[in-house]
Protein backbone atom coordinates (compact mmCIF):
# COMPACT_ATOMS: atom_id res chain seq x y z
CA UNK A 1 0.00 0.00 0.00
CA UNK A 2 2.90 2.59 1.03
CA UNK A 3 4.24 2.51 -2.99
CA UNK A 4 0.53 2.80 -4.21
CA UNK A 5 0.72 5.88 -6.75
CA UNK A 6 -2.29 8.72 -5.29
CA UNK A 7 -4.80 7.33 -7.54
CA UNK A 8 -4.44 3.64 -6.82
CA UNK A 9 -4.18 4.59 -3.04
CA UNK A 10 -7.76 6.65 -3.70
CA UNK A 11 -9.38 3.86 -4.84
CA UNK A 12 -8.41 1.89 -2.51
CA UNK A 13 -9.68 4.30 -0.32
CA UNK A 14 -12.87 4.58 -2.27
CA UNK A 15 -13.75 1.12 -2.49
CA UNK A 16 -12.90 0.24 1.43
CA UNK A 17 -10.02 -1.68 0.52
CA UNK A 18 -8.20 1.27 3.25
CA UNK A 19 -9.59 2.48 6.39
CA UNK A 20 -7.06 5.45 6.26
CA UNK A 21 -4.64 7.59 4.11
CA UNK A 22 -2.17 9.92 4.89
CA UNK A 23 -3.15 12.88 3.03
CA UNK A 24 -4.07 16.26 3.15
CA UNK A 25 -7.63 17.45 3.85
CA UNK A 26 -8.06 18.16 -0.16
CA UNK A 27 -8.84 14.37 -0.87
CA UNK A 28 -12.06 15.03 1.65
CA UNK A 29 -13.90 16.68 -0.90
CA UNK A 30 -13.56 14.57 -3.96
CA UNK A 31 -14.16 11.54 -1.96
CA UNK A 32 -17.35 13.20 -0.52
CA UNK A 33 -18.38 14.29 -3.87
CA UNK A 34 -17.98 10.53 -4.83
CA UNK A 35 -19.55 9.11 -2.32
CA UNK A 36 -21.73 11.35 0.20
CA UNK A 37 -22.49 8.41 2.73
CA UNK A 38 -18.94 7.87 3.96
CA UNK A 39 -17.88 9.24 7.16
CA UNK A 40 -14.76 10.88 6.78
CA UNK A 41 -12.16 13.13 9.46
CA UNK A 42 -8.73 14.08 9.50
CA UNK A 43 -6.13 14.18 12.36
CA UNK A 44 -2.85 14.69 13.37
CA UNK A 45 0.38 12.74 12.90
CA UNK A 46 0.67 10.93 16.44
CA UNK A 47 4.23 12.40 16.20
CA UNK A 48 3.58 13.29 20.72
CA UNK A 49 1.40 13.35 23.62
CA UNK A 50 -1.34 16.21 22.50
CA UNK A 51 -0.31 16.62 18.85
CA UNK A 52 -1.39 19.85 16.81
CA UNK A 53 -2.87 19.18 13.41
CA UNK A 54 -0.42 20.49 10.46
CA UNK A 55 -1.77 23.50 8.25
CA UNK A 56 0.06 24.02 4.98
CA UNK A 57 0.79 27.74 4.04
CA UNK A 58 0.74 26.26 0.57
CA UNK A 59 -2.33 25.48 -1.76
CA UNK A 60 -4.82 28.36 -2.29
CA UNK A 61 -2.70 31.57 -1.95
CA UNK A 62 -2.55 34.33 -5.11
CA UNK A 63 0.30 36.45 -5.60
CA UNK A 64 2.12 38.90 -8.09
CA UNK A 65 4.88 38.45 -9.65
CA UNK A 66 7.40 41.66 -8.78
CA UNK A 67 8.37 42.69 -12.23
CA UNK A 68 4.50 42.43 -13.63
CA UNK A 69 3.66 44.45 -16.36
CA UNK A 70 0.21 44.50 -15.34
CA UNK A 71 0.99 45.73 -11.14
CA UNK A 72 -1.75 48.00 -10.49
CA UNK A 73 -4.39 46.04 -12.18
CA UNK A 74 -2.96 42.88 -10.56
CA UNK A 75 -3.27 44.86 -7.20
CA UNK A 76 -7.10 45.87 -7.78
CA UNK A 77 -8.29 42.28 -8.95
CA UNK A 78 -6.96 41.15 -5.52
CA UNK A 79 -8.50 43.66 -3.73
CA UNK A 80 -11.88 43.19 -5.29
CA UNK A 81 -11.75 39.47 -4.90
CA UNK A 82 -10.94 40.17 -1.17
CA UNK A 83 -13.59 42.73 -0.64
CA UNK A 84 -16.38 41.55 2.03
CA UNK A 85 -19.19 41.06 -0.16
CA UNK A 86 -16.84 39.05 -2.89
CA UNK A 87 -14.76 37.49 0.01
CA UNK A 88 -18.15 35.74 1.52
CA UNK A 89 -19.48 34.48 -1.71
CA UNK A 90 -16.08 32.15 -2.74
CA UNK A 91 -16.23 30.88 1.41
CA UNK A 92 -20.25 30.05 1.31
CA UNK A 93 -19.92 28.64 -2.67
CA UNK A 94 -16.95 26.34 -1.78
CA UNK A 95 -17.77 25.99 2.26
CA UNK A 96 -14.34 27.51 3.41
CA UNK A 97 -13.20 28.59 6.75
CA UNK A 98 -12.88 32.10 6.95
CA UNK A 99 -9.62 33.60 7.91
CA UNK A 100 -11.10 37.04 7.83
CA UNK A 101 -12.46 38.97 10.78
CA UNK A 102 -15.28 40.36 8.31
CA UNK A 103 -16.37 37.32 6.86
CA UNK A 104 -18.05 34.38 8.55
CA UNK A 105 -17.78 31.04 7.87
CA UNK A 106 -20.98 29.36 6.47
CA UNK A 107 -22.28 25.84 8.01
CA UNK A 108 -19.50 23.18 7.25
CA UNK A 109 -19.29 19.81 6.68
CA UNK A 110 -19.19 17.53 9.70
CA UNK A 111 -15.46 17.18 9.23
CA UNK A 112 -14.73 20.45 8.83
CA UNK A 113 -16.17 20.95 11.95
CA UNK A 114 -14.35 19.04 13.16
CA UNK A 115 -11.03 20.95 12.34
CA UNK A 116 -12.56 23.83 13.53
CA UNK A 117 -13.95 22.61 17.00
CA UNK A 118 -10.77 20.73 18.13
CA UNK A 119 -7.69 22.63 16.35
CA UNK A 120 -8.41 25.62 14.63
CA UNK A 121 -10.74 27.48 17.53
CA UNK A 122 -8.40 25.98 20.34
CA UNK A 123 -4.84 27.08 18.44
CA UNK A 124 -3.74 23.68 18.13
CA UNK A 125 -2.43 24.20 14.63
CA UNK A 126 1.12 24.28 13.34
CA UNK A 127 2.52 25.12 10.07
CA UNK A 128 4.03 22.25 7.98
CA UNK A 129 7.30 22.19 6.58
CA UNK A 130 6.39 23.61 3.54
CA UNK A 131 6.43 26.73 5.15
CA UNK A 132 10.54 26.44 5.77
CA UNK A 133 11.93 23.95 3.64
CA UNK A 134 12.10 24.68 0.34
CA UNK A 135 14.47 21.56 -0.76
CA UNK A 136 12.89 18.26 -2.07
CA UNK A 137 11.46 16.47 0.96
CA UNK A 138 10.43 13.33 -0.94
CA UNK A 139 12.96 11.52 1.92
CA UNK A 140 10.38 12.82 4.48
CA UNK A 141 7.57 11.40 2.99
CA UNK A 142 9.54 8.14 2.47
CA UNK A 143 10.58 8.29 6.22
CA UNK A 144 7.22 9.02 7.78
CA UNK A 145 5.70 5.68 5.82
CA UNK A 146 8.23 4.14 7.73
CA UNK A 147 7.00 5.35 10.90
CA UNK A 148 3.31 4.38 9.90
CA UNK A 149 4.31 1.04 8.98
CA UNK A 150 5.74 0.28 12.22
CA UNK A 151 9.51 0.38 10.92
CA UNK A 152 10.83 3.87 13.00
CA UNK A 153 9.81 5.76 15.86
CA UNK A 154 8.92 9.49 15.63
CA UNK A 155 12.20 10.05 17.08
CA UNK A 156 14.65 8.26 14.49
CA UNK A 157 12.03 9.70 11.45
CA UNK A 158 13.62 13.06 13.16
CA UNK A 159 16.74 11.89 13.26
CA UNK A 160 17.21 11.03 9.78
CA UNK A 161 15.59 13.94 8.37
CA UNK A 162 17.95 16.02 10.02
CA UNK A 163 20.67 14.71 8.76
CA UNK A 164 19.02 14.83 4.87
CA UNK A 165 18.36 18.16 5.57
CA UNK A 166 21.51 19.28 6.58
CA UNK A 167 22.85 17.77 3.48
CA UNK A 168 20.51 19.27 0.69
CA UNK A 169 20.92 22.77 2.61
CA UNK A 170 24.81 22.43 2.27
CA UNK A 171 23.75 21.17 -1.34
CA UNK A 172 21.91 24.34 -1.90
CA UNK A 173 24.91 26.31 -0.28
CA UNK A 174 22.83 28.17 2.66
CA UNK A 175 25.42 28.78 5.54
CA UNK A 176 25.14 27.49 8.53
CA UNK A 177 24.75 23.87 7.52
Amino acid sequence: MLSDSYDMAVGKFLNKEVAMMFMGDWLIEGVAEQDPNMELGVFPIPSSDNASLGASPLGGQLFIPKKSKHLDEAKQFLDYIASKDVAQQIVDSKGYVSNFSDVTTPELPAYKQDIVDNYITPKKTVLTTDAYMLVDRSELYRLLQDQFAGGLSPEEVLKSWDEKFSQLMQDKGVEGF
